[in-house]
């Protein structure tokens, strides 16, 4: 954040991820109508259409979680990993090539 304050494009062969500058961030968690849904979540990137990421506070340790844009439950949110490398590991090594 102190360098780049977000970053945004192509990752992979068929990833994409904004990780969220500060002002994002702040709207995410403190207006968005996912956080109404989510208040324990921290909100820190997308891939513009169709998934956002999120810190899940509820955890002891930390967990990066995918959660759909349209989402009204904890039912419906997905743990991806405990660390932000592997969560751009994960977005990177995605395959739609279907």
């Amino acid at each position: 954040m102190l360098l780049t304050n977000g970053a945004e494009g192509p990752i992979g062969k068929y990833g994409y991820l904004a990780i969220f500058d500060t002002e994002e961030v702040k709207w995410y968690n403190a207006e968005s109508p996912l956080k109404e849904n989510f208040p324990e979540l921290f909100f820190i990137a997308s891939i513009r259409g169709g998934y956002v990421y999120a810190i899940d506070t509820r955890k002891e340790s930390t967990k990066y979680v995918q959660v759909d844009d349209f989402a009204t439950n904890y039912d419906e949110v997905k743990e991806i990993c405990d660390k932000f490398e592997k969560l751009i590991e994960f977005e990177y090594l995605i395959d739609d090539s279907e």
